[in-house]
């Protein structure tokens, strides 16, 4: 059998045809069996949850197992358990996870969309709104959304605009306080020619942004927004071909708003400013991506700028806010550039993958950096390998080194990944990789 709760319950036989579960006390128990399905629920928390009597519960599985079998409904003390892993949420996040790591972008395309195409309405529509179900419910939805932003990714390198925007609007409408969607929309039109409409598309956001929460939208968006009126990409021409990446965020920032509530947003506010400055300082451009969270990239022409960008702002921000938690990487890669200032392919996406297995404070450089910059290093600086990392799907891990400078932190936990580290203070590796494509 196969159970399907991306939608209303549904429970398809092993000939394909619907078996039908009319009871709604019925339909609950199931639906809450699957969300836990492979696991023991207990008879106590079964009750408790569907607010039945143990009778009432007896009676209910009793009659489910009539319609599933016994061998999928199992009574294991000290309850009951579905032991099927037929289920279109399963299949789903398989099909997601195989679409975000497939490189080759039409492939990718096509596994996202037969991931989408299991969705037939809300998840766990029926019950969303019980407690037991609104948890997942909620992680489903945020799932959804975050596979057609990277579907639409994909439509715009593929320079789908229209599908692109077919696959938007639905989303804007789920979600209007959600940024990633309004500059994919921005994207698809600016890219495909409609200009106006792309800031038309900003300003109506705006207005309703500070009309329901009197805030300005992202950063990145404000950038999105000033390429796509200047035709061109903040701060000037994007570099192409060998580019160098710097890319930062603010680790953790939920919890800095627990701790230092008063304090995050200036402090946030400052970090933007003195990225931006280093940027700007070495010869470093605003490429319009949109990064997670408190994301900022710079690309530039050489590696060496880059690092320096990069100790720059690591120094400034020991000076200044030593509290945030900055974490930052250095990529070198090939890049083809793609209108409204932005980069086709996984240039940009590498980079990010690099920087999540740093530490607040620290600066990541990949293999393709320590070949490409030489002797080229900011003053006072050195590098030393610190460990290895599997920052490109399909390929084996690569070696990591780290920016040592003497007014920087140099001792930092290994890197946020299950392979082993490397001895340290060994010498960085010179040895380049084939683009981080």
């Amino acid at each position: 059998m196969e159970f399907q709760v991306l939608g209303a319950l549904r429970v398809l036989g092993a000939d394909g045809e619907q078996v039908k579960v009319a009871s709604t006390a019925q339909r609950r128990l199931l639906s809450l069996l699957i969300l836990r399905a492979g696991s023991v629920v207990s008879a106590d928390a079964l009750a408790e949850q569907l607010e039945l009597s143990p009778g009432a519960l007896r009676t209910s599985v009793s009659r489910l197992r009539r319609l599933l079998g016994p061998e999928l409904l199992v009574t294991t003390p000290p309850g009951y358990e579905l032991r099927t892993d037929a289920i279109d949420v399963t299949r789903f996040e398989q099909l997601v996870a195989v679409g975000r790591s497939t490189e080759h972008t039409a492939e990718a395309r096509a596994v996202l969309e037969a991931a989408l195409r299991l969705w037939r309405g809300e998840a766990y529509a029926e019950f969303a709104d019980e407690p037991w179900a609104m948890t997942e419910s909620w992680r489903l939805t945020e799932a959804r959304a975050g596979t057609v932003e990277r579907l639409v990714e994909l439509l715009l390198d593929l320079g789908e605009w229209t599908e692109s925007i077919v696959h938007l609007e639905p989303l804007i409408t789920a979600h209007p306080l959600r940024d990633r969607p309004r500059s994919l929309l921005m994207r698809a039109l600016a890219d495909s020619g409609r200009r106006a409409e792309a800031l038309r598309a900003f300003q109506s956001y705006r207005s309703l942004l500070i009309e329901q929460t009197g805030v300005e939208p992202s950063g990145d968006i404000l950038a999105l927004e000033h390429a796509i009126a200047t035709t061109d990409a903040p701060g000037g021409a994007l570099p192409a071909g060998p580019v160098s990446c710097l890319l930062s965020d603010v680790m953790e920032p939920d919890r800095l708003i627990e701790a230092r509530a008063d304090e995050v947003g200036p402090a946030i506010g400052r970090y933007y400013e003195l990225v931006d400055e280093a940027i700007a300082a070495r010869g470093g451009v605003r490429p319009v991506e949109q990064g997670e969270g408190q994301s900022v990239i710079g690309t530039f022409t050489t590696p060496g700028d880059a690092l320096a960008a990069a100790v720059q702002v690591q120094r400034e921000l020991l000076h200044e806010l030593p509290w945030l938690p900055v974490r930052v990487a250095v990529h070198t890669s090939e890049a083809e550039l793609r209108g409204s200032g932005r980069y086709l392919g996984g240039a940009i996406r590498d980079g990010e993958r690099l920087r999540a297995f740093g530490h607040g404070g620290q600066i990541l450089v990949s293999a393709n950096t320590v070949a490409a910059i030489g002797d080229d290093l900011p003053r006072g600086a050195s590098l030393k390998e610190v460990g290895t990392a599997p920052f490109r799907h399909h390929h084996p891990p690569e070696r990591v080194a780290q920016v040592v400078h003497p007014e920087m932190p140099s001792e930092f936990p290994p890197l946020r990944v299950t392979t082993a580290p490397a001895r340290q203070g060994a010498s960085a590796a010179r040895a380049g990789t084939s683009g981080c494509r």
